[in-house]
């Protein structure tokens, strides 16, 4: 998929998803991969947004679903549950059978880079595929960028923090509270999401590019920017939230517009952009063929 610019999209419903309230949604192979219904259910959907794994935490005999990693492309499918206690099991991609489980009682959010290599902290330090590599990264929110070369992460302060893997001095990237911090799929950019909202661009010649607008959580990387939604309330519920993207350098296009309709939580696959409607539960897409080239602008 090139992406992506579109006018103005109209979302159609994937069957089967009503009510699944997706809190999590990432690219795998040519589909997707979802946690739903409070942490209770996993769903893989394929290109065509057909389910070829539905799995409840009861199935999988655990107290509920946290996380979940992959790379499109390369490795397995990584799923962080809460089994009294963190229990990481391991898919295989091909087959979709759980190979492997690990208990690790401290980690953070795994994080699969561009290789398919699985990434994650534990008890202060740094794991690239269960091997220590002994630099001191104490999180539970941490970013990898895509070749593995560098690593972002949150502090217990909110601050976000970066280094070269192979040189490794932390660098002050983010004084400002921040949440999650992620990588662009194909360039070392670090996004960073601010707790008072908008969030910030790091692109690799030092330049930052402020956005300040955007609802946390709900952004996803895209190769030349991010895809985020607005969201407007009444002070006591959403009334309005439409899909947006913003390019490197700061420009801003719309992505929907529907008032029937509440997008949040939006991801990006093969066949466009994925989301929720917070309305109904169901994940909703507009379709690649709405889409075009967004590095042109």
């Amino acid at each position: 998929m090139i992406f992506l610019l579109v006018l103005i999209g109209f979302p159609w419903p994937v069957e089967g998803t009503e009510d699944f309230y997706a809190s999590e949604i990432i690219p795998f192979g040519e589909g997707v991969v979802a946690i739903g219904q409070a942490g209770s259910r996993l769903l893989v959907l394929d290109r065509d947004l057909q389910s070829v794994l539905d799995l409840t935490s009861e199935e999988l005999q655990i107290d509920w679903f946290r996380a979940i990693a992959a790379d499109p492309l390369q490795g397995d499918l990584w799923v962080l549950a809460e089994n009294q206690g963190p229990f990481l099991f391991r898919f295989d991609r091909e087959t979709l059978q759980d190979i492997d489980g690990y208990r690790i009682d401290d980690i953070s959010n795994p994080v699969v880079d561009g290789v398919g290599r699985l990434w994650y902290s534990s008890e202060g330090t740094l794991f690239r595929d269960f091997n220590d590599l002994y630099l001191p990264v104490s999180t539970t929110q941490l970013a990898v960028s895509a070749d593995g070369g560098r690593v972002a992460w949150v502090d217990r302060e909110d601050r976000v923090w970066s280094a070269q893997v192979s040189n490794f001095e932390p660098e002050l990237v983010e004084e400002k509270r921040s949440m999650a911090p992620f990588y662009l799929p194909t360039t070392p950019v670090l996004v960073v999401p601010l707790v008072s909202g908008g969030f910030t661009m790091h692109l690799p010649d030092g330049s930052v590019t402020e956005i300040e607008e955007g609802l946390q959580p709900f952004w996803c990387p895209v190769p030349e920017g991010v895809v985020y939604c607005i969201s407007k309330d009444d002070g006591h519920q959403i009334t309005e939230s439409d899909l947006y993207v913003a390019t490197l350098d700061g420009q801003i296009f719309r992505i929907t517009e529907t008032p029937e309709s509440l997008e949040m939580n939006p991801s990006v696959f093969d066949e466009g952009v994925i989301a929720v409607d917070d309305c109904n539960g169901y994940m909703i897409v507009v379709p690649d063929e709405c889409l075009f080239d967004l590095s042109k602008y």
